[in-house]
C-alpha cells in the first residue's frame, strides 16, 4: 500500500447517474444585431421570418425569445431556436444573417468564471450521499437565522486592517474616509445573498433578475456571486456590534449596488446575451461595472478599453473551520472541518467508508466516503479510480498529481462539489484522514473497524471560527493561474494585478455566510472597488482617466517560477515579465492621490514587421497648485520565448534580459493644468538569439519620477508599462501538427482515438429517407461504429479558422457554400473542441459521394496583414481517407444508384 503521509482525503457522497431527457435533435440560441430604424420590427415578425428561412432548410423549427437590447451601444436580440431535425450551426447562423432585418449574428456562447478552489494538499474530504435527504438540492432562497452567535469573533476592531486592503493601500484611503459613498457599481453574476451579516449593512439601490425576471436574486444554488459582492461591497465590521465580520469590509463598502443574476441554478456558465443585457441596463444606470464572475484573461478581457486583471497571492490564509465530532473505538473526539459547496448536514450519525476491492457501501444513504483528493478515489488497499466503486458517473475529482512534500496548505479548504447529485462534501485535516484510514484498515475484509461522524446541521450549531496564518512562501507573487498576455493583436495584457487567491468574504447562509476562495473573479471585483475610490475622489474623470490612475501608480512585481506551478516557485531578482503583469500590483492610495496622468494605460510596440519608429504619450499635471519636475527613465522587465519547441508555447520562462529605449524629453517641467508630449523608442532589442525562430518577448517600463518645484508635494514615482516582440508573429505556427491528425471518431462515447494510417476505409450504411426531417444522421458505420473525423490542436488562439472536407484529387471542397465544415471568426469563434467528425450532416446534409478525401485546416496567423496566403494562413492538410456507401444504403440520390466512379469503383462497394 502506498505511503499516506502526504496524500490528503475526501470524503464524498456516492450517487447514481441519470438519462438525458429525450427532445428535439438542435437546440441552440443566436444574437442578432439590427440598425435602430430595424428595431421597430416587432419581435415575433423576426422570429417568423427565422423559422421560415429555416423551413427552407427543410427543418421545422420554433424561435422562442430571449432577451432585447435597444441601446446606444448594442440593438437587437437574441432567442432560442429548437428544430425537429439536424441542423448544422453554421448554415442556421449563415440563414439568420441572410434576413432582411439582421446586420449581424453570433451564436450563444457560455462563460465560465474563472475561478481557482484553493488545493487540498494539506486536508482531506468528507462526502455526503445524494439519498440522506431528498430536499436539499432544490432550489428556493433560504432566509438566513444567523445572529450574534453565528461565529467566534477574532477581533471586533472598526479598523481596516484586511490583508488585501493593507497591502493594496484600501485602508489608508477609508481612514481618509473615501469608501465609495455616492458612486453606484453593477455587479453582474450567479446569485446574491444579501442577507448573511457581511452584506445586510450593504446598500442596494436595484436588482435584476437577467435570467427569469423580476427582481429577487437570491438563491440556494451559488455561492460565486455572493463572495463577489462582499469583496467590493461587504460591512461586516461596520453594521452594527451583533455582526461580527472578521475584520472583511469591501473596497468600496459605502457604494450603492446594483445586483444582475446572470446565471440560472444547476449551470456553472453564463451565456453571451445574459451578459449584454445585464451591462447594458448597467451602463444606461450609470453605474461602474464592477467584478464579474464570466471574465477572464481571455474574451472580455482583450478587448479595447477594457481592463484585464490578473491575481496574486494574498499574504494571509483565511482558515475557516466548523465543528462536528469522530467516533471510533468507543471514543468520541471533536473534528474540525470546512464545509463544500453542497451541505445540509443530516442530524444523525454516518458511518465512515473507505471501499475495499469489490466493495459496496451496506448503506449508502447513511454512509459518508472517505477518499484521497490528489489521489481521487484510492481504497483502502490503494487501488485508485476516477469514480467511486459501485457506480458509473464521473466523479469532481479530476486531479490525481501526486501532492507535494511537505503540505503547505495549513489548513482545510472550501471543496467544491460539481456534481448535482453530490448531498455535500467537507474538507478535514490531514491527521483526521490518517487517523480515520488507521482506525478502517484494523478490522479484517468482514469487519471493519465502525467509525462514525457527526455533522452539525447548520453554521451556527458548527461554531464557525476564522483564523489566519502569514504566506510567507508566496504572499504578493503572480498567481500559476493568472493568464499571460498579449491580446490577439498584441496589446498588453494584463493591465495590472490585485490579490485574488486565498480571499475571505461573503458566502450564502446555507454554507455558514463566510468563504475563502480564489480567481481573478477575486482580483476583479477588488480593482472595481478601487475604481470606485478613484472615482468618488475625482468625480469628473471618467474611464480613460481612472484607468491611467489605476496603471502608472502600480507596483511591479518581480518574478517568481511558480508563475506556472501550483506548488513550489524560487524568488528571482528580476521584475516578471510585462505579459504577465502588466503595470504591476495596484496601489489604491496612490492612484487616488496621483496628479500625474497619461492618456494611455500601455505602449504597444508590436512585432519587428510592425513596429513604428516610435510611440508617443501625453503627460498631464491635473493639480491645481503645484509644479511638477518629471525626470523620465527605463527599467526594464523580463524577457523570454515565446515558443518553447515547434508546438508548444513556453511556461513562465524569463530571463533578465533586457531591451533599450530612447526617451524625449528625458527631463520636464509642467505648470497645474500644463501637458507635454513624450516620444519612445526602441533603441535596441535584448539579446535574445532565438527571436527570429521562436519569437521573443520583451518589455519593461517607462519610469516617471515626479517631485515638487516648491517642495511642497510629495515626490513619487511612476511607471508606463511597454511590451514588444521580437520577430514576426505571424511565423508563429498555428496547428500543432504533432497533436492534429486524421482519426475515427467515436460517437457514443464521444472520442477520437489514435492517428490512423492514410486509405482507411469508412462504409457508411446511408440512410436519408425522411430527407432533412429524420433524426438521425444519414451516415451510421455499423463495422465498428467509427466514423471519419481528425483530431485537432491549436498552438494559441486565432481570430479565423477553417475546417474542410476536400476531394484528394481534384482538391476541390466537397460542401460548398462558404466555410467547408467549420468557419469560426468574429462572429462564430472556435470553441476549443478539439475533434470534428463527419456523418453526413455537415452544410444541411449535402450529399458526398463515394471517394478519396483529406481534411484541410486553414488558420489565420497572428498580425496577418500581407495579403499573401501563403504568409498569412497556417494550413494542414490530413493523411487521405476513403468514404464507401454499404450495398443496403437507402435513400441514395437517385442520380447516384448504380453509378460508378471515374476508376470504376462502384458507388455501393
Amino acid at each position: 500500500m502506498p505511503s499516506l503521509k502526504h496524500i490528503p482525503f475526501l470524503l464524498a457522497g456516492l450517487w447514481s447517474s441519470t438519462a438525458a431527457a429525450d427532445g428535439p435533435i438542435y437546440r441552440d440560441a443566436f444574437i442578432v444585431e439590427s440598425e435602430p430604424s430595424s428595431f421597430l420590427q416587432s419581435r415575433s415578425d423576426l422570429l417568423s421570418d427565422v423559422t421560415s428561412a429555416l423551413s427552407e432548410l427543410g427543418a421545422s423549427c420554433k424561435a422562442t425569445p430571449r432577451n432585447q437590447f435597444n441601446s446606444p451601444h448594442f440593438t437587437g436580440s437574441s432567442f432560442n431556436l429548437e428544430c425537429d431535425s439536424s441542423v448544422e450551426q453554421q448554415a442556421a447562423l449563415q440563414a439568420i444573417k441572410n434576413l432582411a432585418a439582421v446586420g449581424k449574428a453570433w451564436p450563444v456562447r457560455q462563460h465560465k468564471a474563472q475561478r481557482n478552489i484553493p488545493s487540498l494538499d494539506g486536508s482531506a474530504h468528507l462526502g455526503l450521499p445524494g439519498v440522506v435527504d431528498s430536499h436539499v438540492g432544490r432550489r428556493q432562497h433560504v432566509p438566513s437565522s444567523h445572529g450574534p452567535n453565528l461565529v467566534i469573533a477574532r477581533d471586533s476592531a472598526l479598523a481596516d486592517t484586511l490583508s488585501t486592503h493593507v497591502e493594496t493601500g484600501i485602508d489608508r484611503l477609508h481612514a481618509e474616509g473615501i469608501t465609495g459613498m455616492g458612486i453606484r457599481i453593477a455587479v453582474v453574476d450567479s446569485s446574491f445573498d444579501t442577507s448573511v451579516p457581511g452584506l445586510s449593512g450593504t446598500t442596494v439601490g436595484y436588482t435584476k433578475d437577467i435570467i427569469s425576471g423580476g427582481s429577487a436574486v437570491g438563491d440556494d444554488c451559488s455561492y460565486h456571486g455572493t463572495h463577489v459582492l462582499g469583496i467590493v461591497g461587504a460591512k461586516g465590521t461596520s453594521v452594527d456590534a451583533n455582526s461580527v465580520g472578521y475584520g472583511v469590509n469591501g473596497a468600496a463598502y459605502d457604494a450603492t449596488y446594483e445586483l444582475y443574476r446572470i446565471q440560472p441554478c444547476g449551470a456553472d456558465v453564463a451565456q453571451t446575451d445574459d451578459l449584454i443585457a445585464a451591462f447594458l441596463q448597467a451602463g444606461s444606470a450609470g453605474s461602474i461595472p464592477s467584478g464579474t464572475g464570466p471574465f477572464t484573461g481571455f474574451g472580455a478581457g482583450m478587448a479595447l478599453d477594457v481592463m484585464a486583471v490578473g491575481a496574486t497571492y494574498n499574504t494571509i490564509t483565511p482558515c475557516i473551520q466548523w465543528q462536528g465530532t469522530v467516533t471510533s473505538g468507543g471514543k468520541t473526539s471533536p473534528l474540525s472541518f470546512t464545509p463544500g459547496s453542497r451541505v445540509g448536514f443530516p442530524s444523525t450519525s454516518l458511518a465512515v467508508w473507505s471501499p475495499r476491492k469489490n466493495e459496496t457501501a451496506e448503506d449508502p444513504s447513511n454512509t459518508i466516503l472517505l477518499v484521497e483528493r490528489s489521489q481521487c478515489w484510492v481504497d483502502q488497499d490503494g487501488v485508485s479510480s476516477p469514480r467511486p466503486p459501485g457506480t458509473t458517473s464521473p466523479t469532481s475529482c479530476a486531479t490525481c498529481s501526486p501532492p507535494p512534500t511537505p503540505p503547505r496548505n495549513p489548513c482545510p479548504w472550501f471543496t467544491d462539489a460539481d456534481a448535482e447529485t453530490t448531498r455535500g462534501i467537507i474538507s478535514i485535516s490531514r491527521a483526521a484522514g490518517l487517523s480515520m484510514i488507521t482506525a478502517l484498515n484494523q478490522g479484517d475484509d468482514k469487519n471493519a473497524t465502525v467509525v462514525t461522524v457527526t455533522l452539525p446541521s447548520n453554521a451556527v450549531a458548527g461554531r464557525v471560527s476564522i483564523s489566519s496564518i502569514n504566506n510567507t512562501e508566496a504572499g504578493g507573487q503572480l498567481t500559476y493561474y493568472s493568464s499571460w498576455g498579449p491580446s490577439l493583436d498584441g496589446r498588453s495584457r494584463p493591465s495590472l494585478l490585485a490579490p485574488g487567491h486565498n480571499i475571505l468574504s461573503t458566502f450564502p447562509s446555507y454554507l455558514g455566510g463566510w468563504g475563502v476562495i480564489g480567481g481573478t473573479s477575486m482580483s476583479t471585483p477588488l480593482v472595481a472597488g478601487v475604481a470606485a475610490l478613484v472615482k468618488q475622489t475625482h468625480p469628473a474623470w471618467d474611464g480613460a482617466r481612472i484607468q491611467a490612475a489605476l496603471a502608472l501608480t502600480a507596483r511591479p512585481i518581480k518574478f517568481n517560477t511558480r508563475q506556472r506551478s501550483d506548488y513550489g516557485g524560487e524568488n528571482r531578482g528580476f521584475l516578471a515579465p510585462v505579459i504577465a503583469q502588466g503595470a504591476g500590483f495596484v496601489d489604491a492610495w496612490a492612484a487616488v492621490h496621483s496628479v500625474t496622468l497619461t492618456n494611455t494605460t500601455a505602449l504597444n510596440f508590436n512585432d519587428t514587421a510592425h513596429r513604428p519608429s516610435h510611440l508617443a504619450f501625453t503627460l498631464n499635471n491635473t493639480g491645481s497648485s503645484e509644479t511638477l519636475s518629471y525626470t523620465l527613465g527605463h527599467r526594464g522587465a523580463a524577457s523570454g520565448y515565446v515558443m518553447n519547441t515547434t508546438y508548444a508555447l513556453t511556461t513562465g520562462d524569463a530571463q533578465p534580459i533586457y531591451a533599450e529605449l530612447t526617451i524625449v524629453p528625458s527631463s520636464l517641467s509642467l505648470a497645474p493644468g500644463e501637458s507635454a508630449t513624450v516620444s519612445v523608442s526602441i533603441a535596441s532589442e535584448p539579446a535574445m538569439p532565438e527571436a527570429a525562430k521562436r519569437i521573443s518577448y520583451f518589455g519593461g517600463y517607462v519610469t516617471i519620477d515626479a517631485s515638487s518645484s516648491s517642495g511642497n508635494a510629495t515626490t513619487s514615482t511612476l511607471s508606463l508599462p511597454y511590451t514588444a516582440f521580437g520577430g514576426a508573429l505571424a511565423s508563429l505556427p498555428m496547428i500543432n501538427r504533432d497533436a492534429t491528425y486524421l482519426a475515427a471518431y467515436d460517437a457514443t462515447n464521444q472520442t477520437s482515438g489514435d492517428p490512423l494510417p492514410a486509405g482507411r476505409v469508412f462504409e457508411c450504411l446511408y440512410n436519408n429517407n425522411n430527407n432533412n426531417s429524420t433524426t438521425s444522421p444519414p451516415c451510421t458505420f455499423p463495422a465498428d461504429g467509427l466514423a471519419p473525423g481528425l483530431a485537432l490542436s491549436l498552438v494559441t488562439q486565432t481570430r479565423n479558422l477553417t475546417i474542410d472536407l476536400v476531394d484528394n484529387k481534384t482538391k476541390t471542397s466537397m460542401l460548398p457554400g462558404g466555410g467547408g465544415v467549420y468557419a469560426s471568426g468574429s462572429n462564430n469563434p472556435w470553441d476549443g473542441s478539439w475533434y470534428h467528425a463527419w456523418d453526413g450532416r455537415d452544410r444541411n446534409r449535402t450529399f458526398v459521394p463515394a471517394g478519396e478525401y483529406v481534411w484541410s485546416v486553414t488558420a489565420l496567423r497572428l498580425n496577418a496583414d500581407s495579403g499573401v496566403v501563403e504568409r498569412d494562413w497556417d494550413v494542414w492538410e490530413s493523411e487521405s481517407w476513403v468514404l464507401r456507401y454499404a450495398a443496403d444504403s437507402t435513400g441514395l440520390p437517385p442520380e447516384r444508384e448504380g453509378v460508378s466512379n471515374e476508376d470504376g469503383v462502384h458507388l455501393l462497394q
